[in-house]
């Protein structure tokens, strides 16, 4: 079952996650939050679910309690010069997410 589900008209998306109080992003590689990690190590693949045309986004099964930043960008090849597309906090208590009062961004 998807924990947040991104409801948007996207291109070639891939997500990361970002701790908001130490900045440390998850690095899908490893399994766990690093300070500088590879950066294609940090792009979650999103696929689009086209029952209800939106990209559903598992939490990874480690990633510890805490207040993230979920954000997304477009490019067949993750690089560090994309621009985020869309930002979403959420706080994890490490079975479910939790909304995060926010101000919505998108492109």
């Amino acid at each position: 079952m998807a924990d947040i589900i991104i409801y948007a008209s996207l291109s070639n998306p891939y997500a990361q996650i970002i701790e908001v109080s130490t900045g440390k992003v998850w690095d899908v590689t490893n399994g766990v939050l690093a300070a500088a990690p590879t950066y294609t190590d940090t792009a979650i693949t999103m696929t689009v679910n086209s029952y209800y045309n939106g990209y559903p986004i598992t939490m990874p099964a480690t990633l510890p309690k805490g207040v993230f930043d979920l954000i997304i960008k477009e490019n067949a090849s993750p690089a560090n010069s994309d621009s985020t597309t869309i930002g979403k906090a959420f706080r994890w208590n490490g079975n479910s997410t939790i909304p995060v009062p926010m101000k919505f961004r998108e492109k």
